[in-house]
């Protein structure tokens, strides 16, 4: 919501794979926002995708498509159930919705970074910042990118600014 007041008349299109947060953001939906129900992937049709529990914290914020590893070492108070979503690439979400653009991409997605990428050239290519979570060192999920392969990932794009485990991104193709 912090980032509502920044932009003159914005379309906020949320993605969310877990149940339970769905129906929360569903809840808070204003004019100009959506959410839906699927998972952001390398492939369009349906993947395995494990919700999180953080016993300690009651939070749920945790959920990939990718398998937990490293997360269970780290964070044993977050347990991890598994279930199936639909799934569909950044591509063809932004075929689908027909835009021609993206101002701002927020990629929160525990680990399968590297699937949206792969799955997500197209629209990547039409967006102009990205924040992105990025692990520097320990992988979490089976086959994480970790931060310097995920750099490597996106060329073109420039680093503003290393949050440490997030990464602000610009498109040097398009003029600050």
């Amino acid at each position: 919501e912090w980032i509502m007041p920044l932009c003159n008349d914005p379309l906020y299109y949320m993605v969310e794979p877990d149940e339970r947060n769905y129906q929360k953001i569903q809840k808070r939906l204003r004019k100009g926002m959506a959410v839906a129900r699927l998972a952001i992937a390398y492939h369009d049709g349906e993947t395995k995708f494990y919700p999180s529990e953080n016993l300690l914290s009651n939070n749920r914020a945790s959920g990939s498509i990718r398998k937990p590893t490293g997360h269970c070492l780290y964070f044993p108070e977050v347990t991890f159930s598994k279930d199936f979503i639909e799934c569909v690439t950044l591509d063809t979400l932004t075929e689908r919705q027909g835009w021609k653009h993206i101002d701002f991409l927020w990629c929160d997605i525990q680990g399968a970074e590297r699937d949206m990428i792969r799955g997500g050239q197209e629209a990547l290519a039409k967006t102009r910042y990205m924040m992105i979570e990025a692990e520097p060192e320990v992988e979490l999920y089976e086959g994480q990118a970790l931060k310097p392969e995920l750099i490597a990932m996106l060329p073109g794009w420039v680093v503003l600014n290393d949050f440490g485990y997030n990464l602000l991104m610009w498109n040097s193709k398009y003029a600050q």
